[in-house]
């Protein structure tokens, strides 16, 4: 992600005055649209989706000088063009780490089975590697479909005492985890 300059305090008291005249309101409308982004973030599958809001909030405020003349449609849609150009970056940079895989058009039908089933393997091994309570929850929160899956997981949030988001949060980063793990675990039993 890009770095520019710093954040000042002017340029924060600035993006709040923008946000609305009124501090609390603008302390409240900043955490809403934080929230929504991170939201948003989380549903495209990004494992560092609150990271991500905060770099959108960051880019906001270092251009704030700019902005109270030029946008039209107000903040919330700016925050969302530029969360839109954070999240093109961030597939870009996964894709630039992303190793390429081997077409499976190429490879017989016994080939693609071998391979799930190493899939498979290193899966289970690597949610044994799990602490007890990360695999259980990982577990509940995959195993249902369609309305239970949604009323399976606001049982899981309110279990856990925390926001459906934050559970959904939680969730992406462990599976990123999990994913790094199995594809570790792939390349060494296939090398």
């Amino acid at each position: 992600m890009r770095k520019d300059l710093p954040i000042t305090p002017e340029n924060f008291e600035k993006l709040l005055g923008w946000l609305d005249p009124d501090r609390s309101r603008a302390a409240a409308r900043y955490e809403n649209i934080r929230v929504r982004l991170i939201r948003v973030f989380s549903c495209k599958g990004c494992f560092d989706a609150e990271d991500l809001a905060d770099e959108t909030f960051n880019r906001v405020t270092r251009r704030i000088t700019d902005l109270s003349i030029t946008i039209e449609g107000g903040p919330v849609s700016y925050f969302y063009g530029v969360a839109s150009n954070i999240y093109l970056e961030w597939l870009r940079e996964r894709r630039r780490f992303t190793e390429l895989q081997p077409e499976t058009a190429d490879r017989s039908d016994s080939e693609t089975a071998n391979d799930d089933e190493v899939e498979q393997d290193c899966l289970e091994e690597c949610l044994d590697q799990l602490p007890l309570e990360q695999r259980s929850l990982i577990l509940d929160y995959y195993r249902h479909e369609k309305s239970e899956k949604i009323a399976n997981r606001r049982k899981l949030a309110d279990k856990l005492k925390m926001s459906a988001n934050a559970l959904q949060v939680k969730v992406l980063r462990m599976r990123a985890s999990l994913k790094i793990c199995v594809e570790n675990c792939v390349r060494r039993k296939t090398a």
